[in-house]
């Protein structure tokens, strides 16, 4: 009896070898195998990164088992890129890589004067730019004092790390964005310019409130065909002068 027991227990045992084995050497055939070579590589929902910044970014090779990328790795990579909000990546049999991206919308420049920042609907930094070229008069360019700490955005005065991701916010509800030209945040009031010459002044306090008068107001202001004038809300209420 017990003779048998330990034959059975050294069939087990090789038995377990020979599957080990076997799995060794197709884990090893699949790494090696060109079949499962990266050829096609799909990517989707880039604007701002072209096809040929991402796989240079990521090291793709065409000549590189798809089995031997670390998905993981890869979307953090990605992710550490200010234009990209989220990524997915997966893998298809045999030799896909699909990529799918959420890109950040640039929203506005951001400038105080000597350093200007794309910024997404968020307020939150994308990338820095030299200067503010003519081709870029048809995005909203916000003008405030702050510095750049560790990445971040610092703002001279402290009410602006809330008041400007509020302010876009709300620009951005009212469909402003367009209209708008130039805003600057001043201690106590916001000025802007609208792309009809339209100056306005408001009060740092309901920001929401003042701007869903402004749009309205600016419906009635372009339903008569006017350009320029003054629009002061530093009152409460809306006060027009041509």
């Amino acid at each position: 009896m017990r003779k048998k027991t330990k034959n059975t227990n050294v069939s087990k045992v090789t038995i377990i070898l020979s599957l080990s084995i076997m799995g060794i050497i197709f884990i090893y055939t699949i790494i090696n195998s060109n079949y499962f070579y990266s050829k096609n590589i799909n990517i989707s929902g880039n604007k701002n990164i072209s096809n040929e910044e991402i796989i240079d970014f990521l090291n793709i090779k065409k000549d590189k088992n798809i089995f031997m990328y670390s998905i993981s790795s890869m979307e953090e990579k990605l992710l550490s890129n200010n234009y990209i909000k989220d990524v997915k990546i997966e893998r298809k049999i045999p030799d896909t890589i699909n990529i799918k991206l959420q890109e950040r919308d640039i929203f506005a420049i951001l400038s105080n004067g000597k350093f200007n920042y794309l910024v997404d609907e968020e307020g939150e930094i994308i990338e820095k730019i030299d200067e503010i070229k003519k081709d870029s008069h048809n995005i909203l360019v916000i003008q405030a004092d702050y510095d750049i700490i560790e990445d971040k955005l610092v703002y001279e005065n402290l009410e602006n790390d809330k008041n400007i991701p509020y302010l876009i916010k709300c620009i951005k509800n009212e469909n402003l964005a367009k209209q708008i030209k130039t805003i600057k945040l001043d201690t106590n009031q916001i000025n802007m310019i609208t792309k009809d010459d339209l100056e306005i002044i408001l009060n740092n306090n309901n920001i929401g409130y003042n701007l869903s008068m402004i749009s309205a107001v600016l419906v009635d202001i372009q339903s008569d065909n006017k350009k320029g004038g003054y629009l002061d809300l530093t009152n409460g209420y809306a006060l027009y002068k041509p």
